[in-house]
């Protein structure tokens, strides 16, 4: 049975600012998006980047424009979006990519609890980073053997990166390394008391720590796999089936905004905006949001790419996450809205991938220096 979440325990890991309704006309296609009656509560997890987009469209004003009276709700762990997504406390929201395709499989921490999910942008791309302390002599992947990595959740894409590249080096991801769950803002310093040898995380943390001269880059996850999904932006099948056109207009606002975090054009207006705006943000230096989300270490990259999904899956189901016999293709074509992320890319003006797949970039061993 499905547990709902309480008022008073979603709250305590919330902080909510809230949105506007429409002013002007839509932005989609040739038919205005209806006015929501309801206001859309939207779920991200900071500092990471993947919540950019969804905060910049707020901040920018661009829900309002497509008709949405929203909220963006700053959780302080992953796994209320998650329960706010399965309860209904939340109508969409930031999710890691493989928690998306965990609790559309009923899988791992969701087991026997499946939930239909759609996505039809991912919210960041690249941006992980493994970080060292500054003093310390791990400098490839195979140094990692008998180490303790924190994560700040068990199915973090950037942990299942890194596990798929220990095999590569003979590193029996669960009994030679120890995997230790820090929620983020005790993560930097988790790593200065000597309780973790290193961490693998979105950025900014891996800035901060270098910034604070805690930590130093070991490796970004990008050289594993170049332009990866972090998290999607998501909401339930059936909430988005019998809300489609509040669905597009959420969508199209996020998908915006995505685009022009993504543009090295107009990246660092975004991110000025978003540090002087938004509370979670602004405790942050203006220098250190450039370098944690410079172009090629952190990136936007918005249309969901079905080959990604599928590659993700793999990973899983050989960390022993998923069934093997669970029908990849099936749960991807069901799950990642890329025909209508295209739409949206057109109404736009801009051009979006012809096909669904892609050739996905993943080194196969990652040459040592040592």
């Amino acid at each position: 049975m499905k547990k709902k979440l309480s008022r008073r325990e979603f709250l305590q890991g919330a902080s909510v600012i809230a949105g506007a309704t429409l002013l002007g006309g839509s932005l989609f296609e040739n038919n205005a998006f209806a006015v929501a009656t309801k206001t859309v509560k939207i779920g991200v997890l900071p500092p990471s980047h993947c919540a950019l987009s969804m905060v910049h469209a707020h901040l920018a004003g661009t829900f309002k424009k497509n008709g949405l009276n929203a909220e963006i709700v700053y959780m302080q762990d992953m796994k209320f979006i998650a329960q706010g997504l399965i309860s209904g406390e939340l109508d969409a929201g930031q999710l890691i990519s493989s928690s998306f395709l965990a609790l559309n499989a009923g899988v791992g921490p969701f087991a026997g609890n499946a939930v239909p999910l759609v996505t039809a942008q991912f919210g960041g791309t690249n941006g992980g980073v493994v970080v060292v302390r500054s003093d310390s002599p791990i400098k490839t992947p195979k140094d990692l053997a008998g180490k303790k990595i924190g994560v700040h959740h068990p199915l973090t894409v950037q942990l299942l990166i890194v596990k798929t590249l220990l095999k590569k080096y003979n590193i029996d991801p669960v009994n030679d390394v120890q995997i230790k769950v820090i929620p983020m803002s005790d993560m930097v310093g988790a790593l200065q008391k000597g309780e973790i040898d290193c961490f693998i995380n979105a950025e900014p943390l891996g800035t901060v720590a270098k910034t604070k001269g805690v930590g130093k880059d070991m490796m970004l996850t990008s050289r594993i796999w170049y332009k990866h999904p972090c998290c999607l932006v998501t909401m339930k099948k059936d909430f988005f089936e019998k809300n489609q056109e509040l669905g597009k207009g959420l969508y199209l606002s996020t998908l915006k905004s995505g685009l022009e975090l993504n543009n090295k054009a107009t990246r660092q207006e975004a991110l000025e905006k978003i540090q002087r705006e938004s509370a979670p943000y602004n405790k942050f230096r203006i220098e250190d949001l450039r370098s944690a989300f410079a172009p090629e270490r952190s990136d936007f990259d918005p249309f969901p790419y079905q080959s990604s999904g599928k590659v993700m899956l793999t990973m899983m189901r050989e960390s022993g996450v998923l069934p093997k016999n669970t029908d990849i293709g099936a749960m991807i074509s069901q799950s990642f809205l890329s025909d209508l992320s295209r739409s949206l890319h057109g109404s736009l003006g801009h051009e979006a991938p012809k096909d669904n797949n892609r050739e996905e970039k993943i080194a196969s061993i990652l040459n040592d220096p040592a």
